[in-house]
């Protein structure tokens, strides 16, 4: 119905978000995030009362704006919805940040530098969603421990009642704050973008002196840091690259690997069947972009529960990001290699049945030996 034109009955931006297949899972990260506010409440037994087993469900959690409970009747209708669910979640929130533009750049380093500030050094992991998200929820830390305070001895009741008061607050208190900032960030750049432009040909004139500028002054700071900022690396970060890459490599790497055997049986399978016939190999080729690499997904995200050491020894509250960023670049991977059989393909169209199928299984080592390659470089 939404595709013949009608609107939707709800529109959820999942950036930051976690997702459960499990009732307990759920309940738990509820009360985790609900924590301050329940203050030792007992237990409300009409809450824990069990689901169906009739019933498949998947939880989506959503930063500050509650979370949503979507059921199925069949298990596979639960788990193709769940997969892409968790594609959009990894694309909501990396996106934004794939480009390399100057305002990005500069972003980063404002939100950096503000986390150093408070004693944060993990700022790359606060980059989850738009401009507008990210400073709202910078916002909305400050904000949560303010409100907590002054509702503390004001919401009342059993447990999933508090919980029901303090969500739909916390969820006022966003959409109020993303909205004021939304407007305000949009003003700062528009000011940006009119002094930018007021001042290109001064920049320009002085060019040549700004650039030697910058240069003796990044010099001078060199030579201030660099002896102390060499031996902190050598004492606290070069003795435990070796165990973090292994770390990394052990789930990363067989996901990749595992990604790379599904393509190929699934080219097989598909190719198998064409006999060299033009639309029966557009078809094979138009399948692979559907190949599910859930299985594979999954791989690289038991990478969570291996790094608690790293996660504690450097003191990191997640690595949620970097399992988006893995999954995301396999998710490239099988994009490039089914790109680079349709070129493959569109370059021999009119060739005989025999001479496609033998220049198609070319192309297909062609697009193993190029993926080994930039697995190489992951590793």
């Amino acid at each position: 119905t939404f595709r013949r034109g009608s609107a939707p009955k709800l529109v959820l931006q999942p950036a930051g978000g976690v997702v459960f297949t499990s009732e307990e899972e759920s309940r738990a990260h509820l009360e985790k995030t609900c924590s301050g506010i329940l203050n030792g409440v007992k237990e409300d037994s009409s809450s824990s009362a069990p689901s169906s087993p009739d019933v498949f469900a998947v939880y989506l959690h959503l930063p500050y704006t509650g979370h949503t409970c979507f059921l199925f009747q069949q298990e596979d209708e639960r788990d193709h919805f769940l997969s892409g669910l968790k594609a959009c979640i990894r694309h909501r929130n990396l996106d934004p940040w794939h480009g390399s533009s100057h305002e990005n750049q500069a972003y980063a380093r404002a939100i950096r530098l503000y986390q150093q500030e408070k004693g944060c050094y993990e700022s790359w992991e606060k980059l989850l969603g738009t401009e507008e998200q990210v400073l709202a929820s910078q916002v909305m830390e400050d904000v949560l421990s303010w409100l907590q305070n002054q509702l503390q001895s004001k919401v009342k009741g059993k447990k999933t009642e508090r919980i029901r008061q303090w969500q739909a607050t916390v969820q006022v208190t966003y959409t109020l704050v993303l909205e004021q900032l939304t407007a305000s960030l949009e003003a700062l750049r528009e000011e940006c973008r009119q002094t930018a432009s007021a001042s290109q040909a001064l920049i320009r004139s002085n060019l040549d002196q700004i650039m030697s500028s910058h240069d003796f002054l990044e010099q001078k700071v060199r030579a201030c840091i660099c002896e102390e900022a060499e031996k902190v690396c050598s004492e606290s970060v070069v003795p435990y690259i070796s165990s973090i890459l292994e770390a990394l490599t052990e789930h990363i790497g067989p996901g990749i690997l595992g990604m790379q055997d599904t393509l190929r049986t699934q080219m097989n399978s598909a190719f198998s069947l064409t006999n060299g016939q033009v639309e029966d190999i557009k078809k094979a080729l138009t399948s692979l972009r559907s190949v599910s690499l859930d299985e594979n997904y999954r791989m690289v995200e038991n990478l969570s529960d291996k790094l608690e050491n790293v996660k504690e020894r450097f003191g990191l509250s997640s690595v949620e990001k970097l399992i988006h960023f893995a999954n995301l670049e396999m998710e490239q991977l099988l994009d490039s290699a089914v790109y680079t059989l349709e070129q493959f393909f569109q370059s021999s169209t009119k060739l005989q049945s025999s001479q496609l199928l033998d220049k198609m299984e070319r192309a297909k080592e062609r697009v193993f030996k190029v993926k080994v390659t930039f697995h190489g470089k992951i590793y």
